[in-house]
């Protein structure tokens, strides 16, 4: 059985819930609509998500998936048979695609990162260097980012373009990644003792 159809069968049991009423007050027409309807959603979003290849339709679709699942299991709190319903299932799907999103992502940072460095071999420097500023704007967190940047700013000395990057990659890159985190709080505090002595100079 495929993806879809897991998913489609173990929402389907939350169809059962109807003549199980907890709450007299919760009126059985309008909450069977509700849920049957957040069913059906759930189906839908969590399908495209599953098969889009476009990583931000991915992270939107598993979004609205988790808040359909939530209103479910707000829904569930009335309903003995949508309590038993094994929710959990789906809930592991989702983490499913947002793994296989991330992976995605990866992926396509690492084309991009190639294309930049491609670039540059072809001494298009101006051009790589748009190329890997799209990637820091996004927020990437990938050490060659950052570093094939900067180093192209220190070829073409623009101190303060070189400095952004250098503060951007430590603010987004793990402490926990001490090669790399060393390289770039190495240089950046290397090029502020550079402006400081220089300062010292034209002052004596």
């Amino acid at each position: 059985m495929g993806f879809y159809e897991d998913v489609k069968l173990t929402l389907l049991l939350t169809r059962k819930y109807g003549d199980q009423m907890l709450e007299k007050s919760l009126q059985l027409p309008s909450v069977k609509q509700t849920a049957d309807q957040l069913v059906g959603e759930i189906i839908t979003t969590l399908g495209t998500a599953s098969k889009s290849t476009d990583i931000g339709t991915r992270k939107l679709h598993v979004a609205s998936t988790r808040a359909e699942i939530l209103e479910l299991k707000r829904l569930a709190r009335g309903c003995r048979e949508l309590q038993r319903a094994d929710l959990e299932e789906v809930e592991l799907q989702i983490l499913q695609v947002e793994r296989e999103t991330e992976i995605l992502e990866r992926q396509a940072v690492a084309k991009r990162n190639r294309n930049g460095r491609e670039l540059e071999k072809r001494g298009l420097i101006k051009e790589a260097i748009a190329a890997y500023e799209k990637l820091v704007a996004k927020m990437v967190d990938t050490p060659f980012t950052s570093r094939r940047l900067a180093i192209l700013y220190r070829r073409l000395k623009s101190s303060d373009a070189e400095i952004r990057v250098l503060r951007g990659a430590l603010s987004n890159i793990p402490k926990s990644n001490r090669k790399h985190y060393d390289w770039f709080k190495a240089r950046l505090l290397k090029i502020e003792e550079s402006g400081l002595a220089a300062e010292e100079t034209s002052t004596a």
